[in-house]
């Protein structure tokens, strides 16, 4: 997992080429051919939040390999369908985006979409990510400071952005345990205005 200290991410973006706004979030589609086969990189970037990259290999109307670059950082997260190994896929998803820049149809920005809490000594870092117009997710990180030298990170996250923890993914802990102090976090951005309730879900809006 990759570092959530340094919250600017650098975001890939694919240049809306052929393609309209879909509920208002960018839409952008490159396609390339990698050992012989035919591959696309599809872009989705909302107005707010932070959007994702995917990377899909189709054999007519078969999805084949479809791939998720969650923070759209030039980096493959997981595999979503097929059995291709991830350091393989890794590889074509580099390929193509070197193959993407090179024609200029990439955009790279830096986002700083985080909602930050502070109390005594610790951190509180509250992003959301758009998979597609109906489905998001937070990712909540939690800087804890137990000396001058000893920083201990714990990242979780809300699988439906419905306010309730589902997986830890980074430190030793459980999704229960700092299940109240999430949602204290997420009333404190409601109230602050960084954090927006839209259908039931908590999104943040703003950067403070």
């Amino acid at each position: 997992m990759k570092s959530s200290k340094m919250f600017l991410v650098l975001m890939i973006i694919i240049f809306l080429i052929g393609c309209a706004a879909q509920n208002k979030i960018r839409y952008g589609v490159y396609n390339f051919s990698y050992e012989g086969k035919d591959y696309k990189i599809e872009s989705y970037t909302p107005p707010t939040g932070n959007g994702n990259n995917f990377l899909v290999l189709k054999e007519g109307n078969d999805i084949i390999l479809k791939a998720i670059d969650k923070e759209q950082n030039g980096y493959i997260d997981k595999i979503l369908r097929g059995d291709v190994p991830l350091q393989k896929v890794r590889e074509i998803y580099s390929n193509g985006l070197q193959k993407c820049s090179k024609s200029g149809k990439i955009e790279t920005k830096y986002s700083e979409k985080s909602y930050m809490f502070e109390d005594v000594g610790n951190k509180y870092f509250l992003a959301t990510y758009t998979i597609n117009p109906n489905e998001v997710y937070n990712k909540f990180t939690i800087l804890k400071k137990y000396d001058v030298d000893r920083i201990k990170e714990l990242v979780f996250i809300d699988d439906l952005a419905d306010g309730t923890l589902d997986e830890v993914i980074s430190g030793m802990a459980t999704a229960d345990e700092y299940q109240n102090l999430y949602k204290n976090v997420l009333e404190k951005g409601v109230k602050n205005g960084g954090i927006d309730i839209v259908h039931d879900k908590y999104l943040v809006v703003t950067n403070n």
